[in-house]
Parts: C-alpha cells; sequence; structure tokens
C-alpha cells in the first residue's frame, strides 16, 4: 500500500502551486490555448486577453467586453433564503413547461410556496 503524505505536510508547496497556477500568467496561457477566461484582474488587462476578438461574433471585442464586464461587476449579495427561494419559482417554471400547470396557477402557486420559503 502507497503512503501518502498526511494533510498540511506539504502546506508551503501547496501553495507555491496554487499561486503558480492561478498566476495572471498561467491563466493567460490558459485563455490562449482553451478560451477559459482569467479571473486574475491583471490577466485580463493583458493585451491578449483585452484585445482578443472573437470571429463568432462578427469580430466583436470579446476579451474587452468580458474583461471590463468582470471588474466592473458589482458583487450580489444571496441571503440564506435564496436558494429555497429560487428552487420555489424555478419548481413553478417547470411545472408549466412539463404542461402540469398553466402559468397562471404556477405562478400563484410559487408565490406561495415562496412564502413558506422565506419564513
Amino acid at each position: 500500500m502507497a503512503h501518502h503524505p498526511g494533510p498540511g505536510q506539504h502546506q508551503k508547496e501547496a501553495y507555491e502551486l496554487v499561486a503558480f497556477l492561478t498566476a495572471p500568467a498561467q491563466q493567460i496561457k490558459v485563455f490562449k490555448s482553451v478560451g477559459n477566461f482569467p479571473s486574475a484582474i491583471p490577466a485580463m488587462r493583458d493585451p491578449s486577453v483585452d484585445g482578443f476578438k472573437n470571429p463568432f461574433f462578427n469580430d466583436a471585442p470579446t476579451g474587452k467586453i468580458f474583461g471590463e464586464s468582470a471588474i466592473n461587476l458589482k458583487p450580489q449579495f444571496q441571503g440564506e433564503k435564496h436558494g429555497p427561494i429560487r428552487k420555489a419559482m424555478e419548481d413553478g417554471i417547470t411545472r408549466v413547461e412539463q404542461g402540469r400547470q398553466k402559468s397562471d396557477a404556477a405562478f400563484a402557486q410559487s408565490l406561495k410556496d415562496v412564502a413558506r420559503a422565506a419564513r
């Protein structure tokens, strides 16, 4: 049976690996090779990301559009009841999509389910 180091035995090395993998330079390489948009602002501002144009979108400057959108994003607070309230609304939409309920009835039921979830 192979011996694996326990938790915490290589914290410094683990930190260094994470720092390397998430560094802007690595995020830029990943963006260039597979298209994953970077999360680090310096990577978003790199000319190869910021100047990226996508032929699929009629050569729109998607790098600049996505980067500016991410940089200017205002975090949205979601309270502890967000999950159950969202589920109540999504369940109503699903009932309509599946033909189990008409939209007016599904919405009315969803509002009741939301009130119950918010307690």
